[in-house]
């Protein structure tokens, strides 16, 4: 008996996790199919969320990162973000080069989406934009254009492309979704 209908994954999407095992992101997602359950989301190409929940897991692969976030000890420093905090977390190559960090970006983007299609048809492109903007606040908004063009881009016209929220209140999610919209972001 099928008791779901739609699955989505927690952690194995997420860009390091994703970089440095995809198989268990592709087991996972085989066994969801196995079982059933006709449509899997796939979760996140973004999150700006560099340390996981633990203090210790990088969520985005350590060539993103500053060179202090790479040693273990100091995660904890940074498991909450402020956007004071941002200059600091990210290499500092790619403060001075956006376009090596575009090359990365874009690169994971195409990478994710294009070795899930036939299995993934819906992205959360970004996720959870409102409390963490480590590169908007390091590069600009158009970093949020550029990943929803490459999602896009990748997965082709057929794919749905999601800005995922969280937390409480509409007015946050309003005014996010509003800033997408003048931004001129392909999202559905």
């Amino acid at each position: 008996q099928i008791l779901f209908n739609s699955s989505v994954l927690e952690h194995n999407h997420k860009w390091a996790p994703y970089e440095k095992n995809p198989n268990a992101a592709r087991v996972m997602v085989n066994s969801i199919l196995d079982n059933g359950i006709q449509n899997v989301r796939g979760h996140s190409v973004f999150w700006d969320m560099f340390v996981g929940s633990d203090g210790k897991t990088l969520l985005v692969p350590e060539y993103i990162v500053s060179e202090e976030l790479r040693n273990p000890d100091n995660r904890n420093l940074y498991s909450m973000y402020d956007s004071e905090s941002a200059y600091k977390m990210v290499d500092e190559k790619l403060v001075e080069n956006k376009e090596l960090y575009d090359a990365y970006a874009k690169k994971h983007a195409y990478q994710i989406v294009d070795d899930n299609l036939g299995m993934i048809n819906e992205w959360d492109v970004y996720n959870e934009t409102i409390g963490l903007t480590v590169m908007k606040d390091v590069f600009g908004p158009q970093v949020y254009v550029d990943a929803f063009k490459w999602a896009r881009e990748a997965g082709g016209e057929d794919m749905k492309l999601y800005l995922n929220e969280f937390g409480p209140g509409l007015e946050g999610k309003v005014k996010k979704l509003k800033e997408f919209v003048d931004l001129g972001v392909d999202f559905d």
